[in-house]
């Protein structure tokens, strides 16, 4: 991955490469006129990994990663290696299951939907940091005032996007999707962009005082196709 990121860094700046590494060997390059620069991120929940990331990209993307495992390993070890590189403090964008709907039934149905990542030795350990024993644990569900509770400890862990993987809950899978896309499209316009400062190791936002938190100070929720920028499609697909 090290060497992958620093051959693709490199040709996304438009310029020439001359790289011979251990599994890749590069000449050349390419320019593609009319485009801009692309962000790039990188999935990682291991600290090999999170300290690739932080050197090499633009941040990470995580999936089921609670906020223990972010706040007390993944942020802080992403932004370490980010200044150590001298890059720009990075961003941080969660995966999570998402459903507005009774907790108690949408933590049934996530058990089942996202069983397979029990099977997962990667997530097996996330789960063990997390003191959780399943996927239906972590999955950010309830009703609105659940939801931005979440969000707003999310934030606090220095999260700056929100990757939902949006699931069905109930009879009516359409309408739940739809109350679930809604309502996180509602918290996208009112979430203005947080500023990163140089240096700071969360953003502005991430901790203020009172009990009351504005809806700025939230993640803001990706698209609610099941992308976000710079990851891939959504694991409930």
């Amino acid at each position: 991955m090290r060497e992958y990121l620093t051959v693709l860094e490199t040709l996304l700046r438009g310029e020439e490469v001359s790289f011979q590494g251990e599994h890749y060997r590069v000449e050349g390059g390419f320019t593609v006129p009319g485009t801009s620069a692309v962000s790039v991120v990188v999935g990682a929940l291991s600290p090999r990994m999170v300290q690739v990331a932080g050197e090499l990209s633009d941040g990470t993307v995580t999936w089921l990663a609670g906020r223990r495992t972010l706040t007390e390993d993944i942020v802080p070890a992403l932004h370490e290696a980010a200044a150590a590189s001298g890059r720009l403090p990075p961003r941080v964008i969660a995966g999570l299951p998402v459903a507005l709907a009774d907790p108690d039934e949408a933590r049934t149905v996530a058990q089942s939907r996202f069983a397979r990542y029990g099977g997962l030795e990667n997530y097996r350990k996330v789960f063990e940091r997390e003191g959780v024993e399943s996927v239906a644990e972590l999955a950010l569900v309830g009703g609105e005032s659940d939801l931005e509770r979440e969000l707003v400890g999310y934030a606090e862990a220095g999260v700056i996007e929100l990757w939902p993987a949006v699931f069905p809950v109930g009879a009516d899978a359409k309408a739940s999707l739809d109350r679930t896309r809604a309502f996180l499209a509602q918290l996208g316009r009112s979430a203005r962009p947080r500023r990163r400062p140089q240096g700071s190791g969360r953003s502005v936002s991430g901790r203020s005082s009172g009990r009351h938190r504005r809806r700025s100070d939230w993640p803001r929720p990706g698209p609610q196709t099941g992308r976000t920028r710079g990851a891939a499609r959504s694991p409930s697909e």
